[in-house]
């Protein structure tokens, strides 16, 4: 009869096993962790800028770039016409999507050569991140791990911009919202991205009447009382900033400004409670300005 034969193996080996693969277990559990706090704390370099991607490149990629039923909306306390330098403004960035309580964002503000256009601070729920584009650091803003939650169908995301020098010229803001469903990782998720122009505020310096290429202005009646009708056509889609001067530069009224497509536009305001004389009536766009003068009576 053959006897049962028992290995014996040294319990100093089964605890360094057993330590080494709970080291690396736990490693494993760290990396994806991480990983994922990264992601739930917003990436910089997804605002859609020039030379940038969006929240769907590499991430949230279910589906097209704004092809769901919500928007990303940016509102702020700047003037129709524009920034004053070294101003401090109150800004919101807003993302809304029926159903949804989950929600990100990133946001750059930059000149016409892309360098950041003045200074951002973040607000709550969100945070600065930086990216280097072209050997370049860009100050983003973005969310916070749960910085998004606790709301239903939409969240708004508050933060501050200092205005840059003057001279600096437009500021472009850019910016994508992530509408997540918080079960299914990156995935299942919407984005939407968009940017909106904020020019530089130069008070006009003297009675100048303009013809750009915001074509064919007219005012319907003019001198004018009560209401002050005008129409004009724009050659593309374009945000377009409507003010009133006083002839000693001041802003008399702001009138509206603008996403509007390219055709043409009618507009009507009501002047009743402006003094009478002499008015330079402004429109503007990222690029062209045309301005008429009117008479009210």
């Amino acid at each position: 009869m053959f006897g049962v034969v028992h290995t014996y193996l040294p319990p100093q080996k089964i605890t360094v096993k057993k330590y080494l693969l709970y080291s690396l277990f736990s490693l494993s559990c760290f990396l994806i962790f991480t990983s994922g706090v990264e992601d739930n704390n917003g990436k910089a370099g997804r605002t859609g800028s020039p030379s940038e991607q969006t929240c769907v490149n590499g991430c949230h990629s279910s589906y097209a770039l704004n092809s769901g039923p919500g928007s990303v909306v940016l509102t702020s306390n700047i003037p129709v016409g524009g920034y004053t330098p070294g101003q401090s403004y109150a800004m919101h960035l807003t993302v809304t999507h029926s159903g949804v309580s989950l929600f990100g964002l990133g946001l750059e503000a930059l000149t016409s050569t892309n360098a950041n256009g003045g200074t951002l601070t973040a607000g709550a729920g969100n945070q600065i991140k930086s990216t280097t584009i072209g050997g370049v650091s860009r100050k983003n803003i973005t969310h916070t791990l749960g910085g998004g939650s606790g709301t239903s169908g939409s969240h708004n995301f508050p933060f501050t911009w200092v205005a840059p020098a003057v001279g600096t010229g437009n500021v472009t803001f850019y910016f994508s919202g992530v509408a997540a469903n918080g079960a299914n990782g990156n995935q299942l998720d919407y984005v939407y991205n968009s940017s909106q122009i904020i020019p530089e505020y130069v008070a006009p310096s003297a009675l100048v009447e303009t013809n750009t290429t915001i074509s064919s202005l007219q005012i319907f009646s003019n001198p004018v009382s009560g209401n002050l009708s005008f129409g004009y056509s724009l050659d593309k889609n374009e945000s377009v900033f409507c003010i009133l001067y006083s002839l000693n530069g001041a802003i008399a009224k702001q009138i509206f400004t603008e996403q509007q497509t390219e055709g043409i536009h009618t507009s009507s305001t009501d002047i009743s409670d402006l003094s009478k004389g002499i008015y330079l009536l402004e429109l503007k766009t990222a690029q062209q300005t045309n301005t008429r003068k009117i008479v009210v009576q």
